[in-house]
């Protein structure tokens, strides 16, 4: 788990294979105690898949989130799961996450 700034307030990031459906997920909380602990958006990289098959999903109770917030939580995503790989820090199935390769 991270905390990350993409500006105010802070913002969790729990990074996780779902066991019940293969996917890999990075969840984005926001840490205000006045703001409930679910996540308001999530990447999702199915089983087998590569980072060109990921997936935003964006809570539908909120009514809109802005297009900055939404670019930082891709790149930074992006970024994470391109570190892990070069570390090999995750499966074999990200090794490469842009073109697929394994």
């Amino acid at each position: 788990m991270r905390t990350v700034k993409f500006g105010d307030p802070d913002i969790e990031v729990i990074n996780f294979d779902d066991v019940t459906s293969g996917e890999r997920v990075l969840e984005f909380h926001y840490r205000e105690p006045s703001t409930p602990r679910n996540a308001f958006a999530a990447i999702i990289i199915p089983d087998g898949g590569d980072w060109s098959q990921a997936r935003l999903s964006i809570d539908p109770s909120l009514k809109e989130v802005s297009a900055n917030l939404v670019r930082a939580l891709i790149n930074f995503s992006e970024n994470l799961v391109l570190e892990e790989s070069a570390l090999g820090e995750t499966n074999d199935i990200y090794d490469n996450p842009l073109d697929g390769t394994h």
